[in-house]
């Protein structure tokens, strides 16, 4: 299946979109032991490429870190709606 091209149109289209969605955190192939995780929305798979669900990749960001961020992230969420 051949992926679809990115714009600078869509690129601003998925970052509204993922503002508006939870994020969950996981790890990188390097698993539990590392120190970074990534943060993605909930819907995102272990099969999704490239970056269209994901918020932050894998080295970029403390595990502590990416906890508070979206747990900060979810609960701001929960009360706009």
């Amino acid at each position: 299946m051949a992926k679809k091209k990115r714009t600078l149109a869509s690129i601003k289209k998925e970052e509204k979109d993922n503002i508006n969605k939870k994020w969950k955190i996981s790890t990188c192939h390097e698993g539990a032991k590392c120190w970074c995780r990534i943060i993605s929305t909930v819907d995102a798979t272990s099969k999704d490429e490239g970056f269209e669900n994901c918020i932050v990749p894998s080295g970029s960001i403390y595990k502590e870190y990416a906890q508070y961020i979206v747990k900060i992230h979810n609960e701001w969420l929960k009360n706009e709606k």
